[in-house]
């Protein structure tokens, strides 16, 4: 896959009375929320990959276009929860204990703050696919379809759907970061102080940029006609899960 332009690294420090400042380091680049993944990668709409579902390497194949495109309401602001497949890395004087209330917390109180939020979602994406595909030879061969079909590792990955926003901001429970950092108590008296790069939420500032996004896997198939000519068919892929880890 393209190299993460946002990672949403979030530093912590672990307080507690006595002691020095515990660290630990939370990244929810590629994080799956309620509403789509965190869109690290800063991928457009109808972008296409070959994915290969052992060794969970992305390659590029192409930004397609839709004719068909369902656009829903316009939300002036949002907040999408329900935060899933983020790292934890601690220092070693933090215990496990710490570290699974951490992220308990976080998946069950954390979320992201969009503003002037929409949702578009391409429709009929396989009888496109399917159209596209058996029109011309140069399609087959770009998208390495008999390489897919004759492999059964392989898939092909599109982005269906986007949330586009004007920005996007990490908060907890009901509050937003002031000043890149919120606080959020773990036993007692004792707070974690979580602190924010700054460039992450940066870089999803602007007029409908897609800030979350999610996907179809789709298996390759092909079989002959009823002119004796190899076509290629499409399904999803509901068995196998995406990693970007």
């Amino acid at each position: 896959m393209k190299k993460t332009l946002i990672g949403f690294a979030v530093v912590i420090g672990l307080g507690l009375s006595g002691c020095m400042q515990k660290s630990a380091t939370i990244d929810i680049s590629h994080a799956k929320t309620k509403k789509g993944y965190i869109n690290s990668n800063l991928e457009s709409m109808g972008t296409l990959y070959l994915y290969n579902i052992k060794t969970k390497k992305f390659s590029h194949l192409e930004d397609l276009n839709f004719n068909r495109i369902a656009i829903g309401k316009k939300y002036n602001k949002i907040k999408v929860n329900k935060l899933r497949g983020f790292d934890i890395q601690v220092s070693a004087d933090v215990n496990q204990k710490a570290k699974a209330i951490l992220k308990a917390k976080l998946e069950n109180n954390a979320f992201i703050y969009l503003k002037d939020a929409r949702r578009k979602t391409y429709s009929h994406v396989i009888s496109t696919l399917i159209s596209k595909a058996n029109s011309d030879n140069t399609t087959i061969d770009d998208w390495q379809l008999k390489q897919i079909a004759n492999n059964n590792s392989l898939r092909l990955v599109l982005v269906y759907k986007v949330i586009s926003a004007s920005s996007a901001s990490f908060g907890y429970e009901n509050n937003l970061t002031s000043n890149g950092s919120l606080e959020i108590p773990i036993n007692g008296n004792s707070k974690i102080k979580v602190n924010i790069s700054k460039s992450n939420t940066e870089s999803f500032d602007g007029k409908d940029v897609p800030v979350l996004v999610d996907y179809k896997i789709i298996r390759v198939s092909k079989k002959l006609n009823k002119n004796n000519a190899m076509t290629y068919h499409f399904g999803y892929d509901y068995n196998n899960k995406l990693s970007f880890k």
